[in-house]
């Protein structure tokens, strides 16, 4: 991935914690927030927060700004997206079966 060795300038202790926070709390509270009555059970609304798009969309969102802004500047940008697509990929790799094999019981219950 092209990413990677571009941001490794560019690293900072921030980037990691943030992209820690964003592959937890930061997109699982607005989640879980938005369906609160909507009667989606906990479990439901987990898996959507935990499986939501992180890593893919935090990549279209840096090019469309790149693409805005222009080509200068873009590091530390790049430098807070890696980590959060790097941190993203294994954990929802690791937990997809489990937590949809988990989803797929409450849903049938």
């Amino acid at each position: 991935m092209i990413l990677v060795p571009v941001s490794y300038p560019f690293r900072y202790w921030r980037a990691i914690l943030y992209a820690l926070l964003s592959i937890s709390v930061i997109r699982m509270l607005p989640v879980a927030v938005s369906f609160t009555g909507s009667g989606i059970g906990m479990k439901s609304i987990l898996f959507i927060g935990w499986f939501g798009p992180r890593g893919i969309a935090s990549v279209l969102y840096l090019l469309l700004t790149i693409i805005s802004l222009g080509i200068e500047g873009y590091d530390r940008l790049i430098s807070a997206v890696t980590p959060i697509v790097i941190l993203s990929a294994a954990p929802h790799g690791i937990t997809a079966v489990l937590f949809s094999k988990m989803l797929s019981r409450e849903v049938k219950e």
